[in-house]
Order: C-alpha cells, then structure tokens, then sequence
C-alpha cells in the first residue's frame, strides 16, 4: 500500500523455482540441501563471492502439452516412456511419473525435467539436442518435437534469442507434418511390426535368448512373406503397403511402391525395444510401442515419432474425431477436463461462435464454442462430469 492508500498485491515465490538446477548445474551447488541445511538453524556453506560460474546449462520442461493446438495441456496414460540414458552426472532427468501413470486434469501436465550441462553453450546444446531425441514417450502429445525444433533453428543457435522469438518464426517452428517423408521412413515403420510379431510370439518360446538374434525359427514355419497394409495417423491418412520376405536371419527384403529395400536389424535392448536397423546401407536406430487397447503402433526413428495401425479390423478400435470441422453437427472436448458450465439446451437456436460449454483443465478455463448456425439437438455431457479428450459435448440438428 502506498501513502495515497492504493494497494497493489505482490507474488512471493519463497521457494526454489522450476529452474533451479540451472543454477545448481552451473555453479556446482545443491540448493535443495542448503534449505534443509538453513532450516536446520545453519549458516550458508558459501559466501557469493566463493560461488564461481562454470559452463553452460540447458532445461527443459517435457509437458503433455500441443503445441500445434496453442500449447493446449493434455491429460492420459503415458503407455510408453523411455527417459534418455543418464551416462554422467551433467545429464539430469528429474520426475515423478513412470510407464502407466496418468497424468492427471487436475494438476500441471509436466512429465519431467531435462538438465544438460557442458563446458560452452555449444557443446551443452549438442548434448541437449541429442538427450531430447532419445526422449521416447507415446500416449499423449508432448511438447518434444517442439522443442528440438528450438534447437535446431540457426537463430537460436547463434543466441539471438528474446522475448519474442517463437512469435517471430512462428512458420519454422510449428511444424504440422507428421508423416513419413523418406521410403526409409516407412520400411522402419513395417520393420516394427514384424518386431512386434517377434516380440508376442517369443513369449512361447523359451529358446528365444540370443542377444542379436531378432528372427525364431518359426518365422519361416508361419510365413516366408508378407504384406503389411500401414495408415499413419495424421492429417492425410497416409496408406503404405509393405510386402516383407524374409532372406535369412536378421535380414529381410522390403517392397515399398516397386522399390526393393534390403534390411537387416539387430537388437540393441530387447527390454526397451531398441533396436539398430540397416536400411539399403543407411543405419537407423529406432524403437516401438504398441498399444493393446487400440493396436496403434508408435515408432521412434530420425529423431521422430510416427503413429500408425494395421489395416485389420481388431486394430480399429480407436477413431480420430475432428474437433472444430465447420460442417460437423457435433462439438467435442478438445482436452481431457471437467465439465464447468453448460450454456445451452435442447432446442435453442445458436450461431457460430456462441458459447455451448466451458470446461476447466489444468486450473485454466476453456470455452467450447459452436463452429455453425443451427439448433442444439441433444447436451451429451452433465455440469462436474469428467470427459476425455474428444468426448462429444453437444450434438446440434442436422
């Protein structure tokens, strides 16, 4: 308050921040400790003036967040997640979450923390890049992709970075494909699959223990060739049909529209699925998952993430709802949340744009808002009731 008796109110952040390891990593400190220590009724072990800086750091935080879709939070099971490999103590990943937890519409969808440290900007940036490219999660929208894109444009690289830098090359760095754009691509995509195969069937066999061995004996009792029909899971629905012939072991020939691919693969870890693929000479590292609910498959290879399913009716189970199509009749949640307000009813007349819903995720409030003129049909959801991302919300008459 100020002698005229005007008020102003004052965040207090007392505690450490998100970003403290930066600090931490850079002068060699533990603030954790100190608190407990200061707490404790003791001195600070360090003066400022004892306190050097060495090196640079880089941290990200690994959110369940769309950055294609405004940085929208994101909730659901992380069905597959393989954190990268901690080799020395100046890569750090701190979190709380594991393979199978949820992340929660209640709280902040952060997932983990990355901290790299080096000895200059350059050399922690490398480190860094690399140590996002093996960040392997499936389940949920991450803000990864995103983030290595950061890394990777000039500007940043060159530090000619502010406030209003992701606004200022926007264009660069969303980038909305998700598909395949090399045949290599793809034939790891096919190669998954006949991992998978692997993968299942060997479940059976208990002769299967050869570290570098990826084929049984019974691939050829099953099948010497076959076709894999693959629809990628984005905006085009790409269609790709693989014919494998198994040469011998480890090694395949793929057909990818006429062009004949010669493969072979090898297991690196067979826990996590890491596997090393030479595709026509062109060595690739790529790793799978692969969801039992819905059969959609999720590849990590050249340091990007590929959704795809097989054209089989048991793998059908999951259908990809438009959210905003300006034809729908329907309206969906565009994140998983809580129902907050319902605006309408049956039989009102709405224009496009007026408020149907308002749902709270994450502490923040979103309106759903209709994208046509037209009558409410049906309300399919109820004030307090949790929805999952794409639940349908309102229904209006055709």
């Amino acid at each position: 308050m100020d002698p005229k008796q005007n008020f102003y109110f004052m965040e207090m952040n007392t505690r450490l921040q998100v970003e403290h390891p930066i600090t931490e990593m850079v002068t060699n400190t533990d603030l954790v400790e100190w608190q407990i220590r200061v707490a404790r009724g003791e001195h600070l072990p360090l003066k400022q003036e004892d306190i050097p800086l060495n090196g640079h750091a880089f941290e990200a935080r690994i959110y369940a967040e769309d950055p294609n879709n405004n940085f929208m939070p994101g909730a659901g099971k992380l069905k597959y997640l393989q954190p990268p490999l901690v080799t020395d103590k100046n890569i750090r990943v701190e979190t709380g979450v594991e393979e199978g937890d949820e992340v929660s519409v209640h709280y902040d969808p952060l997932i983990a923390k990355l901290v790299v440290w080096a000895d200059d900007r350059k050399s922690a940036l490398q480190k860094f890049r690399y140590a996002l490219a093996n960040y392997k999660i499936s389940g949920l929208t991450t803000n990864i992709p995103f983030i290595i894109s950061l890394c990777d444009h000039k500007e940043f690289v060159a530090e000619n970075v502010h406030t209003d830098f992701i606004p200022m090359h926007r264009e660069e760095l969303f980038k909305t494909a998700r598909e395949p754009i090399i045949d290599n691509e793809i034939v790891c995509c096919a190669l998954s699959t006949i991992l998978n195969y692997e993968a299942e069937l060997s479940k059976n066999y208990s002769n299967n223990n050869l570290v570098g061995s990826m084929v049984p004996n019974f691939w050829t009792n099953n099948f010497a060739e076959k076709q894999f029909d693959l629809i990628f899971n984005n905006e085009s629905k790409t269609n790709a049909k693989v014919n494998v012939k198994y040469v011998n072991e480890n090694n395949f020939e793929l057909n990818l529209n006429g062009q004949t691919h010669l493969v072979s693969i090898n297991v690196l870890d067979r826990q996590a699925r890491l596997y090393q693929c030479d595709v026509d000479g062109h060595r690739i590292k790529l790793s799978y998952s692969r969801d039992q609910e819905t059969g959609m498959f999720s590849l990590f290879a050249n340091d990007r993430l590929f959704e795809f399913k097989l054209e089989d009716r048991k793998y059908q189970k999951e259908q990809n709802l438009s959210l905003c199509d300006a034809d729908s009749n329907d309206s969906f949640a565009p994140m998983p949340g809580v129902v907050d307000k319902i605006n309408v009813k049956a039989g009102d007349e709405v224009k496009k744009g007026d408020p149907l819903v308002v749902m709270i995720a994450m502490k923040m409030e979103y309106v759903i808002r209709s994208n046509r003129d037209g009558v409410v049909k049906s309300i399919n959801c109820s004030v307090g009731q949790n929805v999952k991302k794409s639940h349908k919300l309102v229904s209006l008459a055709e």
